[in-house]
């Protein structure tokens, strides 16, 4: 699944921001279009290559656990893209979100919103193992068919599809370090003070301790 196509362009700035989802891309289109004048754009890629062109990427074991969870919750229920049967071992028992959040939230899952905030966005899993067995089941069957889009991994998403080269990038963010990271760029940039905002982020939904050394090898 080469190149995922979503960027920020900023032409004031000669500055390229390539989304790589599950790696910090909600903070970072944050930055590129509020403090560096970007521009959503899609299928960058060999257009700027003039410019500075950067890419944040993530820890892959963990960027997976996030891209699984997010593929769960898009395609739950029959919404979003279709799972190709061979692969729907991990939630077609599920009839909605609600009984989803029920196994790791437990009796809070029917808690009323607050201020936008809901109870179980805020609290670690209490799942007992269902979810991360759901997990590795899907493991165990899936052969890399980006079947919904956060399944894509990194390192094809920032390559060309003709050759499997990876594209120019002049700086490669890692998200541990988002912060200052950001803060190089914006001082190659001419950019002082920039401010990083926090993407969005829940506690895992699953109980990763229950995972199998077996799934992780």
């Amino acid at each position: 699944h080469f190149g995922d196509g979503l960027c920020v362009v900023s032409k004031t700035r000669d500055f390229v921001f390539y989304h790589v989802r599950k790696s910090g891309s909600s903070t970072g289109r944050e930055v590129a279009t509020q403090q560096f004048a970007g521009k959503d754009m899609q299928r960058c890629h060999g257009q700027y290559d003039h410019f500075y062109q950067v890419a944040f990427v993530r820890n892959p074991i963990t960027r997976f656990f996030a891209q699984y969870e997010e593929m769960f919750v898009r395609t739950l229920a029959g919404k979003g893209p279709k799972v190709p049967e061979k692969f729907n071992v991990f939630h077609n028992d599920l009839p909605d979100y609600k009984s989803y959040e029920r196994i790791f939230c437990g009796k809070d899952a029917d808690v009323p919103r607050t201020r936008q905030l809901k109870p179980c966005d805020q609290v670690l899993s209490r799942e007992k193992g269902e979810l991360s067995s759901r997990f590795e089941k899907f493991v165990e069957v899936w052969d890399g068919h980006v079947f919904e889009a956060h399944l894509a991994m990194q390192a094809p998403i920032l390559s060309k599809r003709q050759t499997g080269r990876c594209h120019k990038l002049d700086f490669i963010g890692d998200t541990k370090h988002t912060k200052e990271h950001w803060e190089q760029i914006g001082q190659h940039l001419g950019v002082q003070n920039v401010k990083v905002i926090r993407g969005r982020a829940y506690p895992r939904r699953m109980n990763i301790s229950f995972i199998s050394t077996k799934t992780y090898e």
